[in-house]
């Protein structure tokens, strides 16, 4: 995890959520060394997006993860918010299927427009657009129905097109 640099993510970033919502920032420990992790913040909505989330290697298969995420969904319960949003790293869509969440692919470009990804994606011709957003004013959003990650498809953005990236956003939706 690198919290260097500025704006979302760095260590200022970091620091005033820790200052607003200090509940929302977790980590394992086991004597003095963290084993897992779960960062997440109030985001847009009522919403807690979590943007790190894992465990150490010789942490994996023992329930930690599991443990985590139960964690940050109460502690975002108490809050309450409604949601708790993640991006996921390739290949981890069926743990968070498990814990209740559902996943869809995101497609994002500072540089391509709204309209230019939706033209992309007629190109490609595979994929149900299921919304559009521009997030932050800036970075043009396209959200597309498939919880599992396409590497070909990531591969046409990310690469054939270029300056865009692919990823599955998971969601779970809090029940009071």
């Amino acid at each position: 995890m690198n919290f260097d640099g500025k704006g979302k993510y760095s260590r200022s970033f970091w620091t005033q959520q820790w200052k607003k919502n200090p509940r929302l920032l977790l980590a394992a420990k086991d004597n003095d060394k963290i084993r897992g992790i779960a960062f997440g913040w109030v985001d847009v909505g009522n919403c807690v997006t979590v943007a790190y989330d894992g465990v150490s290697k010789d942490s994996e298969n023992i329930g930690l993860h599991e443990a985590l995420m139960v964690e940050i969904e109460k502690r975002a319960e108490k809050l309450g918010m409604r949601n708790v949003v993640l991006g996921i790293l390739d290949g981890r869509e069926e743990f968070y299927a498990k814990m209740g969440y559902t996943g869809k692919t995101l497609i994002q470009s500072e540089k391509h427009s709204v309209a230019a990804l939706e033209k992309f994606n007629e190109q490609y011709g595979q994929y149900e657009i299921t919304g559009t957003n521009i997030y932050e004013g800036h970075v043009n959003q396209l959200w597309l129905n498939s919880p599992l990650l396409d590497k070909n498809l990531k591969r046409y953005y990310e690469e054939d097109i270029g300056d865009c990236s692919v990823q599955v956003i998971v969601n779970k939706e809090i029940y009071f």
